[in-house]
């Protein structure tokens, strides 16, 4: 008797799994692959990423910058998941986010791979661009090696290869915080 009381257990443990299991690849071909949100450093693609995150806000918690941003309820099938406010403040790449993460949807990622998203400048807001004064705080404190802005003729622009959209042009900008946009890329 005590054989059976488990083998039954074992048998419903192994049908929840497939059931889990089956309900998961069902929902994971619902889901688009595209990004509608910047998400913290280190996120895996969109699909596994809505599938993987337990919405448990660990890296909301660790964010030292204080960025990260839990979506709400009319988010839809994102409800709960992280995303980053680089209008309050830059990424910094800490990847404190990343260390807390228990499920692994923010994977550890060498800084110079993390790709944000990408900065776009708009030009009728930016004094450079609008003749007003010379600026480069873009690129000053655009922190990547290889910058991420270009001056030419006085005026910014953005080379999207080599950003990775961590919002520091956009935090330094003295045109102001609208003058530069970080999109999802």
């Amino acid at each position: 008797m005590e054989d059976d009381v488990l083998d039954r257990r074992r048998f419903l443990k192994e049908n929840v799994q497939s059931l889990v299991k089956t309900f998961g690849f069902f929902v994971k071909e619902q889901i688009e692959d595209t990004r509608k949100y910047i998400r913290p450093p280190g996120v895996v693609d969109e699909q596994s990423f809505l599938l993987i995150c337990n919405r448990c806000g660990d890296c909301q918690t660790a964010c030292p910058q204080d960025i990260i941003l839990l979506l709400g309820p009319k988010a839809g099938k994102h409800v709960g998941t992280p995303i980053l406010n680089l209008y309050h403040n830059p990424c910094t790449l800490c990847m404190k986010c990343v260390e807390v993460c228990p499920t692994g949807a923010l994977s550890p990622t060498p800084k110079e791979k993390v790709k944000l998203g990408v900065a776009k400048i708009n030009p009728s807001r930016c004094f450079a661009w609008k003749g007003e004064q010379p600026c480069d705080y873009c690129k000053v404190f655009c922190p990547l090696e290889e910058k991420a802005v270009k001056i030419e003729d006085g005026k910014p622009f953005i080379i999207p290869e080599r950003c990775n959209g961590c919002g520091e042009c956009k935090h330094y900008c003295v045109s102001g915080k609208d003058t530069i946009q970080i999109m999802v890329q």
